[in-house]
């Protein structure tokens, strides 16, 4: 696949999509770690297999890159589709990181509905850092309606053990400043 930024910013990448797996950050590597927890390597895995997914669907649905003349490219490396910060970051849970990827090079999620020509496909795999206790179905969150993505019980958001900053916020908005 193609990961870049918009053409006229003068850079495309084409990296193999197990690779490309190993540049994304959207979660802390360190939870990983024995003392973050005992399934921070499962969470990790769980992790390179939903961006594995996510990055296949996108070339798959996206088609040929060179159509797409605006950034040449099947992935943004922005949160539009994922963070990807490339190879080499470091710190704690690098390792551990590198190995959740590699031990699940090659799997990807798939659902029955999730087909092009009759064959079956990596599903879109939506993650977030919150969900406040439960995910939104995509007929809420994206105006689509995908079997797969249906609302489900996130409760461990919530749970103080997690120390999750964002299990919940608050803002004050005036009427004129909502409408």
């Amino acid at each position: 696949g193609h990961v870049g930024r918009r053409r006229d910013d003068g850079l495309v990448l084409e990296i193999d999509v197990d690779d490309y797996v190993l540049g994304i950050s959207e979660m802390p590597y360190r939870w990983a770690l024995p003392s973050a927890g005992p399934n921070g390597l499962e969470a990790l895995k769980a992790q390179a297999i939903a961006a594995r997914s996510y990055a296949i669907h996108r070339q798959i649905v996206r088609g040929d890159p060179a159509e797409r003349t605006h950034c040449w490219c099947h992935l943004y490396d922005t949160g539009v589709d994922q963070r990807y910060v490339g190879w080499g970051h470091s710190g704690l849970g690098q390792q551990e990181w590198i190995d959740a990827v590699r031990s699940t090079n090659g799997v990807v999620m798939s659902h029955p509905a999730e087909t092009r020509g009759g064959r079956l496909i990596p599903i879109q795999t939506f993650y977030a850092s919150s969900t406040y206790g439960a995910t939104e179905p995509s007929s809420l969150a994206f105006n689509i309606s995908e079997p797969y993505l249906v609302s489900v019980d996130d409760h461990w958001a919530l749970d103080p053990a997690v120390k999750n900053p964002r299990s919940s916020w608050s803002r004050t908005k005036s009427g004129s400043e909502l409408a």
